[in-house]
């Protein structure tokens, strides 16, 4: 196994399986270091526990935007509960929305999921 330290890039075999390239190291507090390796994955390594993040792989970017999606810069989407949503996720084409909406009675609560992803990194989007 290598040591790593700072931001350094490396591969370390693991028993007989080859670990993904670490790509960048955070020391985000004393005894607390973040990696984060060129598949997506993360550990957080504290005072010697590692901690494995288990978030998917990154999905791909969406397909089929439509040109209105593409103007507003942004696509609204909506995915059944069993189906986690992550940091990397990223709508499938049946899953985009045009508009959200449900309907509840006085003192009811009601749990409406819904998610919004950028169709470019300098999307800005603001909620009201």
């Amino acid at each position: 196994m290598i040591t790593l330290v700072g931001c350094v890039m490396a591969l370390c075999v693991c028993g007989s399986l080859l670990a993904a390239e670490l790509l960048h190291q955070n020391q985000l507090a004393e005894e607390i270091v973040e990696k984060i390796y060129a598949d997506g994955t993360r550990e957080i390594v504290a005072g010697g526990t590692v901690l494995r993040d288990n978030t998917p792989a990154p999905e791909p970017p969406p397909e089929r935007v439509s040109e209105q999606e593409r103007e507003q810069g942004y696509v609204l989407y909506q995915r059944e509960l069993s189906d986690g949503v992550f940091r990397h996720s990223s709508p499938r084409p049946e899953e985009h929305i045009s508009s959200l909406a449900t309907r509840i009675s006085l003192g009811e609560k009601r749990h409406v999921q819904f998610e919004i992803t950028g169709t470019q990194h300098s999307a800005k989007l603001r909620s009201s």
